[in-house]
């Protein structure tokens, strides 16, 4: 397998996690002392604490994605670790966070980390977590429409980076994540697989259009991706 990642995206969006995170911890500090040495300010105190909580809940959502380990594209390359060079992984490169290229077709892949039973029945999408008493269905709304938007995206970018060319359709994919997941889609309207059988299912897949080895190796060029590795 091949991956391509902006590596560079990655290490800056884990900085500024980490910057705005701690950062705005040391902001509310700073507006915890100035509280106590000045009681009279209360308005600007509260504009300093403002700030500090609003910088430390954006931090976070930046931390827990970039910098806390493993980041969604590491679990999603050990999820195909072992296939061929046939294959080809995009991370953070063609506006859709993750774009497979598969013997099979061009995949836009949208993680999800939903804990319980999902199901797809009826028409519709739904998740039945464990619990006490006896659980009850929830229906999952708009997971096909985000999808799609995920894969138009993808779809957009290989026009914009291969002009002219012949491109393969992008079709979405949905990738639970979750170990304590468990997938019931038979008959679903997109491809929707666990992460421990998204290999399997990959190989099983029938042959169809995708993106060839030249039209691969141009778009990595036209998107500054100099280093591959191949597992």
């Amino acid at each position: 397998m091949i991956r391509y990642a902006n590596e560079r995206a990655i290490r800056r969006n884990a900085r500024l996690g980490r910057i705005l995170t701690f950062g705005g911890m040391g902001v509310l500090v700073l507006g915890l002392i100035l509280s106590v040495a000045y009681p009279a300010q209360v308005n600007a105190v509260l504009g300093i604490a403002l700030v500090g909580v609003l910088a430390s809940q954006f931090g976070m959502v930046f931390y827990n994605r970039w910098s806390r380990q493993p980041r969604m594209d590491q679990v999603l390359d050990d999820s195909v670790k072992g296939l061929d060079g046939r294959y080809a992984l995009f991370h953070y490169t063609l506006s859709s966070p993750h774009v497979l290229a598969t013997p099979a077709g061009v995949f836009a892949i949208v993680p999800r980390l939903d804990e319980g039973e999902v199901t797809w029945s009826d028409g519709a999408w739904s998740l039945t977590r464990a619990g006490r008493g006896t659980p009850k269905p929830r229906v999952l709304r708009g997971i096909e429409a985000a999808a799609q938007t995920e894969a138009d995206a993808a779809a957009a970018a290989l026009r914009k980076r291969l002009p002219g060319e012949p491109l393969p359709d992008v079709k979405p994919m949905l990738v639970f994540l979750n170990p304590k997941a468990t997938l019931h889609a038979k008959g679903a309207p997109l491809m929707a697989v666990h992460a421990k059988k998204l290999k399997e299912a990959l190989r099983q897949l029938p042959k169809g259009s995708s993106l060839s080895d030249p039209q691969l190796k141009q778009l990595a060029e036209r998107l500054g991706l100099s280093t591959t590795s191949k597992d």
